[in-house]
C-alpha cells in the first residue's frame, strides 16, 4: 500500500520533532530497571532524516516518565501514531490481527 504525508502532514512531524528536540536526545533510552512489561514489545527504534541530519533513537520500554527526555519520546511517538492513523492510506489497510497496537 503506498504510504507518504502531505507536506501539511510533514510540517506538523517536524514541529513535533521540534519540541520534542529528537537531534539532542541521546541515541539510546533505557528503561526503569526494576518495571518489566508482559508481553514484552521488545526494542523501538524511530529514525528521522530532515534539514541533511540523520538521527536513530532506540529504546526499551518502560521509560521513565519523570525523565524528560523519556517523556519527550512518549509524546513524540503519540504524535507519530496519530498522524499515521488519520491518513486516508492507513484507514484503507486491513484490520490488524496480531502484533502490539
Amino acid at each position: 500500500v503506498p504510504f507518504g504525508f502531505t507536506n501539511a502532514e510533514q510540517d506538523s512531524l517536524l514541529l513535533a520533532l521540534t519540541d520534542s528536540r529528537f537531534f539532542d536526545l541521546p541515541d539510546t533510552l533505557y528503561p526503569i530497571p526494576t518495571v518489566w512489561i508482559a508481553p514484552d514489545p521488545g526494542p523501538q527504534i524511530l529514525r528521522v532524516e530532515s534539514g541533511g541530519r540523520t538521527k536513530s533513537l532506540f529504546w526499551l520500554y518502560l521509560l521513565d516518565t519523570a525523565d524528560p527526555r523519556s517523556a519527550a519520546v512518549q509524546k513524540l511517538w503519540s504524535r507519530l501514531r496519530q498522524l499515521v492513523q488519520s491518513t486516508e492510506a492507513y484507514r484503507k489497510l486491513p484490520p490488524a490481527t496480531g502484533g502490539y497496537l
